[in-house]
C-alpha cells in the first residue's frame, strides 16, 4: 500500500501566482503522521508550501493535514485527487471543527488527535473499507507521538528542529480554537523522550511548537534544567505569566532559550477582558518585558487588531507601546472569527459576519476583515492593520527598537540578526498581505 501525505499552501498571490514562504519550516503534523504509519506502508510526501504537487504519481490513500487558512486549498488538492479515483482523508483543526464541511470535499475525516487513528484509518483503506469518520475518543495523546524525519531529505527548509513537549492551553480565549481541540487540556511528554528527540535531530537551532510552554511553570523549569547541557538554541511560545516566576525565567535563560512568541493580544484592558484574556492582567507589559529583556531574551510580540474597542488611536498606541519598548518583532494580526469559536459564534449572533464561511471565499485575502468592528469598518481595519505593520518595521523604528537594547544590540553579531531578521520579517509580511486562499482553479 502506498499513502501520499500533503501539506497545502495558504493560497496565492494577486498575480496568481503560489504564495511560497522563504522560510518555510518543517511540518510536524507530516513527520508525527509519518512516525504512526507502519513500516509495510510505502510514504511519498508533498508540500504544496516549497513544491509542485505529482498529482499522477501511483498512490493508494492521499492524508491532508488542514487548517482554517488552508481548507480551501486542501479542497481543491483533494478534488484532484478524487477525480482520479483515489481516496482522500482529511485530518487536522480545521476538520475536526468542521467534519461535515470535511467530508463534501473528501472521503474521510479524522476528528481529533492522530495517535489513536491513524493506523485504523490505514487498516480500513487497505481492505477497501474506509469509514466516513474517525474519532478520538482519548483524552490525550502527546505521550505516544513517535517521530519520522525522512520524508524531509532533500526539501528546502529552515535549518531548525520542530520538537512538541506539550499540547493544548488550560485557558480560554475567545478567539482561540486550541481550547476546542484539546477539550482545555495541557498535556506534555516525557522530558527525556524530547531530549532524546532533540540529539537525534543533530541540529542545535530547535523551535518547541507548544502552545503555551509556560502553561505550568515548573514543568518548564524541568525542561530548561534537562536541555541545558545539549548547548542548543531554542525558542517557543509562552505566556506573559512567566514573568512572574524569576527562577524559571533564569532556568529558561540559561538552558539556551533565544525568544519567545507572547500573545499581548492588546493593550486595551476592555479588550482583555471582552476575550477572556485573564492571565494579561497579573502582571505590568513594561515589567514583564524588562524581565524577558534583562535575561537576553527577545520577544516575538503578538497584538491583535479588530477588536470591539478598538480606535485608530488605540491601534496607534500599541505600535508606540512595541516600538518604545524595543520588542525584538512584531505582527499586528488581524482578527480572524475561527469557525466553532467563542468569538465566531458571538459574531454569528450579533450579525456581525459578512462572511459566514470567509475560509472558502477565493478572493478573501489574509489581511481583510469578515466583519465590522463597532466604531470602524472592515476596509478601513485593514489599511490600519497594514499602516502599522509598516511603521514597526519601518528604518527608523529598527533603530529605535536596537539602540540602547542590549537583547537586540548587545554585540555585532546580535545585531547583526536583530536587523536581518526585522528586514526579511517585513518583506514576508507585504508579501502575505497580498495573499489571496487558495488557487486560480
Amino acid at each position: 500500500m502506498k499513502v501520499t501525505l500533503i501539506q497545502p499552501a495558504m493560497g496565492r498571490l494577486s498575480n496568481g501566482k503560489k504564495f511560497k514562504r522563504p522560510f518555510t519550516l518543517e511540518p510536524l503534523s507530516i513527520v508525527t503522521l509519518a512516525g504512526l504509519t507502519p513500516p509495510n506502508v510505502e510514504l511519498q510526501f508533498f508540500d504544496d508550501r516549497i513544491e509542485d504537487i505529482d498529482y499522477d504519481q501511483p498512490t493508494d490513500l492521499v492524508g491532508i493535514s488542514v487548517e482554517t487558512f488552508t481548507a480551501l486549498r486542501a479542497y481543491q488538492i483533494a478534488r484532484h485527487y478524487r477525480m482520479r479515483g483515489i481516496p482522500v482523508v482529511l485530518g487536522g483543526f480545521h476538520p475536526t471543527l468542521l467534519p461535515d464541511e470535511g467530508l463534501r470535499y473528501a472521503d474521510s475525516v479524522v476528528i481529533g488527535q492522530a495517535e489513536d487513528l491513524w493506523t485504523k484509518v490505514l487498516l480500513d483503506a487497505n481492505k477497501g473499507k474506509l469509514k466516513k469518520r474517525y474519532s478520538s475518543n482519548a483524552v490525550s495523546q502527546i505521550t505516544r507521538t513517535r517521530i519520522d524525519r525522512k520524508m524531509l531529505k532533500g526539501k528546502k527548509y529552515l535549518p531548525v528542529t520542530l520538537v512538541e513537549f506539550g499540547r493544548g492551553c488550560p485557558y480560554h480565549c475567545e478567539f482561540c480554537d486550541i481550547p476546542i481541540f484539546y477539550k482545555g487540556r495541557h498535556d506534555v511528554r516525557p522530558v527525556d523522550e524530547v531530549v532524546s528527540e532533540i540529539i537525534a535531530s543533530g541540529r542545535k537551532n530547535v523551535l518547541v511548537v507548544d502552545d503555551n510552554i509556560s502553561a505550568r511553570p515548573y514543568i518548564l523549569l524541568e525542561f530548561s534544567k534537562a536541555v541545558k547541557p545539549l548547548n542548543i538554541r531554542w525558542a517557543s511560545q509562552a505566556g506573559i505569566t512567566l514573568a512572574m516566576h524569576d527562577d524559571v525565567l533564569d532556568a529558561v535563560a540559561e538552558s539556551g532559550c533565544v525568544g519567545f512568541l507572547i500573545g499581548f493580544e492588546s493593550i486595551d484592558k476592555r479588550n482583555l477582558k471582552l476575550i477572556d484574556k485573564k492571565t494579561n492582567f497579573t502582571i505590568p507589559y513594561k515589567k514583564a518585558i524588562k524581565k524577558f529583556h534583562d535575561r537576553g531574551i527577545r520577544i516575538y510580540g503578538s497584538f491583535i487588531v479588530g477588536y470591539d474597542f478598538d480606535t485608530p488611536k488605540i491601534i496607534d498606541r500599541t505600535v508606540e507601546f512595541a516600538i518604545k519598548n524595543k520588542i525584538f518583532i512584531v505582527n499586528f494580526n488581524p482578527l480572524f472569527p475561527i469557525p466553532k469559536t467563542p468569538l465566531y459564534n458571538r459574531m454569528i449572533k450579533e450579525g456581525r459576519l459578512r462572511n459566514k464561511k470567509w475560509w472558502l471565499d477565493s478572493n478573501f485575502r489574509y489581511g481583510d476583515f469578515p466583519f465590522n468592528v463597532h466604531s470602524m469598518s472592515g476596509d478601513d481595519l485593514t489599511k490600519k492593520c497594514e499602516e502599522v505593520k509598516e511603521t514597526f518595521y519601518s528604518i527608523s523604528s529598527i533603530i529605535k527598537r536596537g539602540v540602547g537594547s542590549k537583547t537586540n544590540f548587545g554585540n555585532p553579531l546580535s545585531a547583526l540578526i536583530y536587523i536581518l531578521i526585522n528586514l526579511r520579517t517585513r518583506s514576508e509580511l507585504r508579501g502575505k498581505a497580498q495573499l489571496y486562499l487558495g488557487m486560480d482553479e
